[in-house]
């Protein structure tokens, strides 16, 4: 029981440091896409320049004109460049600004919805917690499993997670990584991967290399994670859409990158093949949490 009562403790402390950080994520978010909204100012600018192009002389650093509805617009102009190009300039910052007004909002509804479910975490340990959980050791124990890190991972696996630009996912302790371009899936099966690693590809399609950690003189890793692993691998390349596909799956060790081959091409020996759907990671990991 006191065993469960720490790791709950822990667990809510880690819970409201990543709310303390999301809820300062948002903040920024919101102060970018107050700024980002300018680009239709930048657009009317624009407009108003090509309309009114004719009338402008070159090298006058600013213009007074009338735009599109007859309000009377005071445009910054660059001396250096043509007023087609001033033009050119002001739709330029209109795209970017637009891009990033929609990437503001993509990031305040993402860290928007990281709050509501770390709350719904806190709310859940904070019931455990208040409430006990006699009768309830499985739900306690399978809860801190899956919301809880592992323990067992020594400081340098974290930094080397922190650190990696790869896909990473961690199903049952299982460490999972998977590459996003062809330089990635080079670099992940010649140079990140460890000797005894895991190695996954879909087979006759173009995707992700993906590879499971394993320590030298680990047993293989159990059917149900090989199968997710290959379902994943599956699910980022072009068999997506597939019902099943077949996965090889070695040793990394035995993954070598022939000289002067293309990116992302390697051979692999000793393989085992197997026969698996497409297995989305996100919605496994949702389906997880819905679980517990």
């Amino acid at each position: 029981m006191e065993i469960f009562i720490e790791k709950l403790l822990t667990l809510k402390e880690q819970i409201l440091k990543e709310t303390a950080r999301a809820k300062r994520r948002l903040a920024k978010q919101n102060i970018e896409f107050e700024k980002s909204k300018n680009w239709e100012i930048y657009k009317k600018f624009a407009d108003t320049i090509l309309i009114n192009k004719n009338s402008i002389k070159k090298g006058i650093p600013f213009v007074e004109l009338s735009d599109a509805t007859g309000q009377n617009v005071k445009i910054e102009l660059n001396t250096a460049i043509s007023v087609v190009e001033n033009a050119e300039m002001y739709y330029k910052k209109m795209r970017k600004g637009k891009r990033g007004c929609e990437k503001c909002g993509e990031n305040i509804k993402m860290e928007e919805l990281k709050i509501v479910e770390f709350q719904k975490l806190l709310e859940k340990v904070c019931d455990f917690l208040d409430n006990g959980f006699l009768g309830r050791e499985n739900e306690v124990e399978n809860f801190l499993y899956l919301h809880l890190c592992k323990p067992s991972q020594t400081e340098n696996d974290n930094k080397k997670v922190e650190k990696t630009h790869f896909r990473h996912y961690n199903y049952k302790g299982y460490d999972i990584y998977a590459g996003k371009t062809s330089g990635d899936n080079d670099e992940l099966s010649t140079k990140f991967a460890n000797p005894f690693d895991i190695w996954f590809h879909a087979v006759g399609y173009a995707g992700s290399h993906l590879i499971i950690r394993r320590k030298k003189g680990e047993p293989f890793p159990p059917n149900d994670i090989l199968s997710i692993a290959g379902g994943i691998a599956v699910f980022f390349s072009k068999a997506k859409n597939c019902g099943y596909a077949e996965v090889h799956f070695t040793e990394a060790r035995f993954v070598r990158k022939p000289r002067k081959s293309p990116t992302g091409l390697v051979v692999a020996e000793r393989c085992k093949t197997m026969r698996v759907s497409p297995v989305d990671p996100q919605k496994l990991f949702k389906e997880l949490k819905n679980e517990s």
